[in-house]
């Protein structure tokens, strides 16, 4: 008597030699122009991520974080209260429960008038100043996060800066205008324009009295966060660089 082997049996045996040659059809598929495609574009990203890093700026002197639970700010200010972008980037960094809150901005002398105040959620972590009028070079402020529906409840304590002084303000974008002009000259992508401006402020020194020389961190990191669309490894790296400034410990990567 001869024996039949079911049809579901033969199916499920080359079902399972399907699944054992499959890979090597795919490999074979993807060979010669399609994987050296491949092979391209990811040597083409190792090649982007090694020279973003290679220009990276620096990383600044820590300080203790100013911190209340879950939020700490970051900037401004760090390591100088003196800003040289008249309408600044605020940054935190926060983690829990998303919240709505607005941002105070006051004026730091006379009666401390509100200049400017917006709402925002905290998982945001960054605020561009957006009012119309740039705030005046010379004149102290601060800042800080509260309630949204109460301002005497705050989310972070008063920050003070001040927006640097007219002639030193001027030889900055001076300097800024040649680095632009070099820069279009060269053709240089937005990434790398934002990094050299970066590190053109990382190594703009300012004297406090009584203190020792430090550098524009604030206006290093506005730098970096003003660019549209960027890549997914400079983001990446940029989340890396931001979390760096909240850390407590005072010495220096």
């Amino acid at each position: 008597m001869s024996f039949q082997q079911p049809k579901n049996l033969m199916f499920n045996i080359n079902y399972r030699v399907l699944l054992i040659i499959l890979p090597f059809i795919i490999s074979y598929t993807i060979t010669g122009e399609s994987f050296t495609k491949i092979k391209s574009l990811q040597t083409f990203a190792q090649t982007r991520v090694s020279k973003l890093i290679s220009i990276w700026p620096r990383r600044p002197p820590r300080k203790p974080k100013t911190s209340r639970g879950s939020i700490c700010s970051i900037s401004p200010p760090y390591g100088t209260y003196i800003v040289w972008h008249n309408r600044p980037l605020f940054l935190w960094k926060y983690s829990g429960a998303d919240k709505q809150v607005k941002i105070v901005l006051r004026e730091y002398e006379g009666n401390q008038d509100t200049v400017w105040e917006q709402p925002v959620t905290l998982s945001t972590q960054k605020l561009l100043y957006s009012k119309n009028t740039p705030l005046k070079a010379g004149k102290f402020y601060q800042w800080r996060l509260v309630n949204a529906e109460n301002n005497l409840d705050k989310i972070t304590d008063w920050q003070t800066i001040q927006i640097m002084p007219q002639p030193e303000r001027e030889k900055i974008q001076s300097d800024l205008q040649a680095l632009a002009q070099n820069l279009k000259i060269n053709q240089a992508p937005s990434e790398e324009i934002a990094l050299l401006h970066a590190a053109y402020f990382s190594n703009y020194q300012i004297k406090h009295q009584n203190s020792e020389p430090t550098n524009l961190w604030s206006d290093v990191l506005q730098s970096l966060y003003d660019i549209n669309n960027p890549s997914t490894e400079y983001t990446q790296l940029l989340k890396e660089y931001t979390n760096s400034f909240c850390q407590q410990t005072n010495t220096q990567n």
